[in-house]
């Protein structure tokens, strides 16, 4: 009985181990997707700002690929204001899932050391 179970137990240590190294790596992926969205608010948020002090029948361009398109600068401007918005709602999103996240790796981290205490103290029954 006595080896079954530790054997049991190492499969679920393996297991464990497989659940942490994704939650950790899907945990990277939200906070480097956060970071870049972030940037992305910034650069809108600058340009927004430098675009308010110009006056409105200036003539105005948005890249489009490597291409430049004449719009009319309030639609720029309305279109940054969007996309603002969007990229605010994605970083909500992101955090949420950066949270529960954690909170995984954390809980994930708690049952592997306690799999490894239990797996260590029949060991010590053994000997």
């Amino acid at each position: 009985m006595s080896d079954q179970s530790f054997t049991d137990l190492q499969k679920q240590l393996v297991e464990l181990q497989c659940k942490l190294t994704e939650s950790s790596r899907a945990l990277s992926h939200v906070i480097q997707l956060i970071s870049l969205n972030q940037r992305e608010q910034k650069l809108g948020t600058l340009t927004i700002k430098e675009l308010s002090g110009l006056p409105p029948n200036i003539p105005s361009y948005k890249t489009v690929g490597r291409m430049f398109i004449r719009e009319p600068l309030p639609e720029l401007q309305e279109q940054l204001n969007g996309m603002l918005v969007k990229v605010a709602d994605q970083i909500k999103l992101l955090e949420g899932k950066r949270d529960y996240l954690k909170k995984q790796v954390i809980a994930n981290e708690n049952e592997l050391s306690e799999l490894v205490l239990q797996i260590q103290k029949l060991r010590e029954g053994k000997k």
